[in-house]
């Protein structure tokens, strides 16, 4: 009461309600993270699927071209390598990107680019879509080329073309 204008402020007080809203933060953070990389993994394995028929077909001939499974297998981990490594370069662009606009216009804060994580992450991506992709191509892999032919025949004479057309490249099934 003897000086009406001084206010006292407990200064550990406020580090602790700093430090909670900063927590906060990065718990939120944290779980959009891991939402956005949930998504992406269900949106892959979606896509891997979508495709599996075409697979199924190009291994078909293949096999009856005289390839071995382990060289279809080569074939195909290449093919995801470098989806996956399409997809990690682009993700880590845009995050990278989404970073630098948080840091300079949102936070206020100097940004610094961190080529560890970035390389890491496109190198996760990377193995991310071979392992998807190797576990949804071991059954592609064991299908015999003869059965998958003549479905496609069979699909082929269902929707009223001939197999010529199919053969010729004329109907795309």
């Amino acid at each position: 009461d003897k000086y009406p204008n001084i206010s006292v402020i407990d200064v550990v007080d406020v580090v602790r309600a700093i430090q909670r809203i900063i927590n906060n933060i990065t718990l939120a953070i944290s779980f959009v993270g891991l939402f956005v990389l949930l998504s992406g993994t269900l949106i892959l394995a979606g896509s891997l699927a979508m495709t599996k028929f075409q697979r199924v077909y190009e291994t078909a001939v293949l096999q009856t071209l005289g390839a071995k499974r382990k060289t279809l297998l080569k074939i195909l981990l290449a093919e995801y390598g470098l989806m996956g490594l399409v997809a990690g370069i682009i993700g880590s662009a845009a995050g990278a990107g989404l970073s630098y606009a948080a840091s300079k216009w949102v936070f206020e804060i100097p940004w610094a680019f961190t080529p560890g994580i970035n390389f890491g992450g496109v190198a996760a991506t990377v193995a991310l879509v071979m392992v998807v992709g190797a576990i949804s191509t071991i059954d592609v892999l064991s299908r015999k080329p003869l059965v998958t032919l003549r479905a496609r025949v069979v699909l082929a004479r269902a929707l009223g073309a001939s197999p010529k057309a199919v053969r010729d490249g004329q109907i795309r099934i």
